[in-house]
């Protein structure tokens, strides 16, 4: 009998020694696989702030490609411009009334952008020895 419960002690030991491998390369595994799944999310994020990147140049290269295709006009008067056109191909006709829309689209531009650089420029601070004209007594 003592043969017998020593053969099944050492069968129980040979049992646990084999699980605790099991159990070791399991935990291994999911070590690897967890691993595996963070890269997979940071790969996953990566991608996605490319992409996010790649919109906003795109709708930035689009946005200055309508800017470009707009018709700017120079702030130049009628009577120089045809006294001009004049003394290079000799009389002309001018028409005074029109419609501008391309002008006025222009001077819309003009003003957004003027817009724009103003609230983007920082306050600069009055001389020493004078007083701010937002505190200056009116």
């Amino acid at each position: 009998m003592e043969h017998l419960l020593g053969a099944l002690l050492g069968l129980t030991l040979i049992v646990i020694a084999v699980l605790v491998v099991w159990l070791t390369r399991l935990r291994a595994e999911k070590k690897k696989l967890d691993g595996a799944r963070e890269a997979a999310e940071r790969m996953k994020a990566e991608r996605e702030q490319a992409l996010l990147g790649l919109q906003e140049r795109h709708d930035r290269v689009f946005s200055e490609l309508a800017r470009l295709q707009q018709k700017e006009f120079f702030q130049v008067e009628i009577d120089e411009i045809a006294g001009t056109v004049r003394r290079m191909h000799g009389e002309i006709e001018i028409t005074r009334v029109a419609e501008a829309e391309q002008y006025r689209k222009t001077i819309a531009m003009r003003r957004e952008r003027e817009a724009a650089q103003l609230a983007s420029a920082p306050a600069r601070p009055a001389p020493q020895g004078q007083p701010s004209p937002a505190y200056a007594p009116a």
